[in-house]
């Protein structure tokens, strides 16, 4: 899984890393979501984070060499185009308490974007996605 690999890398100097950020974020839908923003190994909140069943996604930025990305947005839909996430500048792993449903995901990194559409989340099994940028 490409997912995984990329988690066991090294952090390189290009990640260039926000800073941890957890809460929860109200939506346009009305949808409360749970939130965890986070670099690779920072913290016993991240270690938690990936070990809780309260989130339904984890979203991964890197380059096409590996490399993970710091500084990046993104912003997550649902199926009527409310905004149900957003968040402006993050580390490169954030952790999402989502309801099932089908969402668009759109990674944001230095003017580029990219997009997943139709994502299905189902609270059975936690959803990976990767967005991979250039640097």
């Amino acid at each position: 899984m490409m997912f995984l690999s990329l988690v066991a890398l090294v952090v390189g100097p290009s990640q260039a890393a926000a800073t941890e950020q957890a809460g929860t974020y109200r939506g346009e839908a009305g949808i409360s979501v749970r939130y965890y923003a986070g670099g690779v190994g920072q913290s016993t909140e991240e270690e938690a984070a990936e070990r809780s069943p309260d989130y339904s996604v984890r979203v991964l930025f890197a380059t096409p060499e590996r490399t993970l990305l710091g500084n990046v947005g993104l912003t997550v839909t649902d199926m009527q185009g409310r905004v149900v996430f957003r968040i402006e500048k993050a580390d490169p792993i954030i952790y999402l308490g989502l309801p099932q449903g089908t969402y668009t995901f759109e990674g944001a990194y230095h003017g580029a974007m990219k997009r997943f559409l139709s994502v299905a989340v189902d609270l059975r099994r936690r959803r990976d996605l990767v967005f991979v940028f250039p640097e």
